[in-house]
């Protein structure tokens, strides 16, 4: 993360928890779409900068490097489309900001960040800070769903639109 990129204290450059848990996290939700097997001691590196670290920044890798390793020509079978969900308040919303992520309330707030494999629905990444009902746990999820849908959309489109022919 650049040093200006978050709120309140500077972040120090290089290495540290939450570098390692976002690489972490972001190897692991692409790694069961992406298909090495012609190459065994291949290594991919994928380097990200967050210019900006306001809200969902997880969900922001995930989704970006899925797109960058498809536009590399990486062999995958499938995209990895990522959106954080949680509870505010008594709401479920979909792309908490910051200002949601630090709403004061009685009830609380739930960030549930949420990877998603489209064309099978399979979950590549769940967390979950915050304490929320089981209820509202599948609503979320449902909510997950439903805009990674769109997501993938419009993934898909970006990717098609910078290779399309321009006929002549």
């Amino acid at each position: 993360m650049m040093p200006f990129s978050g709120h309140g204290n500077r972040v120090r450059p290089g290495g540290n928890r939450r570098s390692k848990e976002l690489g972490m996290v972001i190897r692991d939700s692409l790694l069961p779409v992406i298909n090495l097997n012609d190459f065994p001691n291949a290594v991919v590196d994928v380097f990200i900068e967050f210019p900006q670290t306001d809200a969902g920044t997880r969900c922001a890798a995930v989704t970006c490097a899925a797109m960058a390793l498809a536009d590399a020509g990486l062999l995958m079978s499938d995209m990895v489309s990522a959106i954080a969900v949680g509870r505010v308040d008594d709401k479920i919303v979909a792309d908490l900001n910051y200002d949601e992520e630090a709403f004061e309330c009685d009830a609380g707030v739930t960030d549930i960040p949420v990877a998603i494999i489209p064309s099978t629905g399979e979950v590549s990444l769940l967390q979950m800070d915050g304490i929320t009902t089981k209820k509202q746990l599948f609503e979320a999820l449902e909510l997950a769903k439903d805009v990674s849908k769109k997501l993938y959309e419009v993934q898909k489109s970006a990717l098609k639109k910078k290779y399309k022919v321009s006929e002549a």
